[in-house]
């Protein structure tokens, strides 16, 4: 096809029935694959970014875009725009998670914020090292704080001694850390 030729959602629509992906779809008419998007949203086959990961039941559960139905406990919650509502199952949010830590960038950020921990803190890391260790003996399944089993991580009050370590739920223990911070200004 030539490239000032207009492309029709009719030959989007056709080629994607015969089973050809946007990418080689967009190939063989000459055109970008978000111009691809486009033509397929007026038939419906391509979700709109911002539409949420799960749907709302009539019985008050909810749906998974990976199929999972299951009740509001079993799925996480994630901000949009300042409001607190369910975004994913857990097994998609944790191969979400899973897929985000393998991204180059991450293992960079996340190699540089070590290293400058190990410099200005080493007793923490010393502390770290030791629980990781010991994880199965002193770790706990549910925070000590709200009794909940999401994200629990372990928090030393003492690098001192490595082996008291306190289980708490990501939100709480960022709230410890975040006073800790706060009362030392």
């Amino acid at each position: 096809m030539r490239k000032n030729q207009k492309v029709t959602s009719e030959q989007v629509y056709f080629l994607y029935s015969e089973g050809l992906n946007n990418k080689e779809i967009a190939e063989l008419l000459s055109v970008s694959p978000p111009t691809i998007t486009r033509h397929l949203r007026k038939y419906g086959l391509v979700k709109k970014r911002g539409k949420p990961w799960v749907k709302y039941l009539e019985d008050g559960r909810l749906e998974c875009a990976c199929g999972f139905i299951g009740e509001k406990s079993e799925f996480l919650k994630g901000t949009t725009s300042g409001k607190r509502r369910y975004k994913k199952c857990r097994k998609c949010a944790r191969n979400y998670f899973r897929k985000y830590m393998k991204k180059d960038w991450w293992k960079k950020y996340h190699r540089n914020f070590m290293r400058k921990l190990r410099k200005t803190k080493p007793q923490s890391i010393l502390a770290r090292e030791i629980a990781q260790g010991l994880k199965k003996d002193i770790k706990k399944d549910s925070c000590e704080v709200c009794g909940g089993t999401d994200f629990l991580e372990m928090h030393h009050p003492d690098y001192d001694k490595p082996e008291v370590v306190i289980t708490l739920c990501r939100k709480h223990h960022n709230d410890i850390h975040y006073h800790k911070q706060r009362n030392a200004d």
